[in-house]
């Protein structure tokens, strides 16, 4: 039987493909899914919560950790690595990750918090949309996300 987990980023487009682009990290704290800022010209985790953002998410590297125990979305990108990412556009599915301490309800908006995670919108800027219920109160879990 199939695993219901996905083990990449980009789960549905709205329209044609996304483009994937990349640029090296600029700290070992990048997680496939997390959402990205640039700094001094690399890319880092997104680290204000509720800040407007460019939408930038990181996606999986193709050629790595495609079996075995650490499966790839789960593999931090190293300090110095190139890091592929995409922004998504409205209507897009991406496996996002839900902050420590939150839970959410299917439908529920979800906006930036630190660390390149998300979290319930509280006053912020929407990132798009719980598609699935998630609960992270104990820690931080892989969340579907339809980007508003």
């Amino acid at each position: 039987m199939a695993s219901s987990t996905p083990n990449v980023i980009l789960l549905q487009v709205n329209g044609l493909e996304r483009p994937v682009f990349e640029k090296n990290a600029g700290n070992a704290n990048i997680k496939p899914g997390h959402l990205l800022a640039i700094s001094n010209g690399e890319v880092i985790p997104h680290a204000t919560a509720a800040a407007a953002v460019v939408k930038m998410v990181a996606i999986e590297h193709g050629f790595r950790n495609t079996s075995g125990t650490t499966l790839n979305i789960e593999t931090a990108y190293a300090d110095g690595d190139a890091v592929p990412f995409v922004y998504p556009q409205a209507g897009d599915l991406v496996y996002m990750v839900l902050k420590s301490g939150e839970n959410v309800a299917a439908g529920a908006l979800l906006e930036a918090a630190n660390g390149g995670e998300v979290r319930a919108y509280t006053t912020g800027y929407i990132i798009g949309a719980a598609e699935e219920a998630a609960n992270a109160t104990a820690a931080a879990v892989r969340i579907k996300v339809r980007i508003a």
